[in-house]
């Protein structure tokens, strides 16, 4: 089995990006999530709703000065490089691949230098189309996840696919699947999901 590791420092709509995934290769794997101390309530809920017990959530903490900022500040979030400097040591030299929803890596990737362990993977952010994810980084990565041909199409077309691509689908309706359904109104019409976004 490997040692793989999931980072996140993000707000939790992150999570349905990777949930499923992490619960699936903690089957044959030794899976941890890993991030800042906190309530995490959605998270843990939602590995419990998806039977993710397999899965470790590991609570690490930033370095005590930026701690202690980030409390004055209110920050919800511990600032993503100092948190990184505080544990790339323990992430580097106890993981075999770490999993990234975010274009947060930079610091690691300077760390690892010309290693080549960990690997560094990249899980697509939202659905392809807006220029977010079209972004030269994807580049760093040893291995690209991609929703599909679509996606697929316009990375080649970008030159932004990496020498291993791979197309998987799209998570998140994963994580919709697993939950037993709910009759939620009085008859048998389709129920469209929709997934909000935070830009109009």
């Amino acid at each position: 089995p490997y040692k793989i590791a999931f980072i996140f420092l993000d707000e939790i709509h992150h999570i349905n990006h990777f949930i499923t995934v992490a619960i699936e290769l903690a089957k044959t794997n030794e899976v941890s999530i890993l991030t800042y101390p906190g309530k995490h309530t959605y998270l843990k809920k939602s590995l419990k709703k998806l039977h993710g017990e397999k899965v470790t959530l590991q609570e690490l903490k930033t370095l005590p000065f930026r701690a202690f900022t980030d409390k004055l500040k209110k920050r919800e979030l511990p600032r993503k490089g100092f948190w990184m400097k505080k544990n790339q040591e323990y992430i580097l030299h106890n993981f075999d691949a770490v999993i990234f929803t975010d274009y947060i890596h930079h610091k690691l990737l300077k760390a690892r230098g010309d290693q080549s362990f960990p690997k560094f993977i990249k899980f697509p952010h939202g659905a392809p189309g807006r220029s977010y994810s079209y972004n030269s980084d994807q580049l760093d990565f040893d291995f690209q996840l991609l929703f599909g041909e679509f996606h697929f199409q316009q990375y080649n077309t970008m030159n932004l696919l990496g020498k291993n691509p791979c197309v998987v689908g799209y998570p998140k309706t994963d994580a919709v699947k697993i939950y037993k359904q709910k009759n939620i109104f009085s008859n048998n019409k389709p129920v469209v999901l929709y997934n909000p976004h935070f830009s109009p």
